[in-house]
């Protein structure tokens, strides 16, 4: 994992969590993805059992080969 940054989401009850990371550590899926496989799920968990999850299909901005962008639904 290279970056993980949390934050006030823009709505009550929300948070903000970006994060970008490479490695053989990351479970990803083949990119580009294909839409019959969205809306994509991404669970995040710490050490200490906290979890964010975020759905992803609704709002994708980049899907190539080299790199997936989203905001969630």
């Amino acid at each position: 994992m290279s970056r993980i940054v949390l934050g006030q989401g823009l709505q009550d009850g929300k948070a903000k969590v970006s994060v970008g990371g490479k490695g053989t550590g990351l479970a990803m899926p083949a990119l580009p993805i294909a839409p019959a496989a969205l809306p994509l799920r991404a669970q995040l968990e710490a050490a200490n059992g906290e979890c964010w999850v975020a759905t992803y299909g609704g709002f994708v901005s980049t899907n190539a080969a080299e790199k997936f962008s989203a905001r969630s639904d």
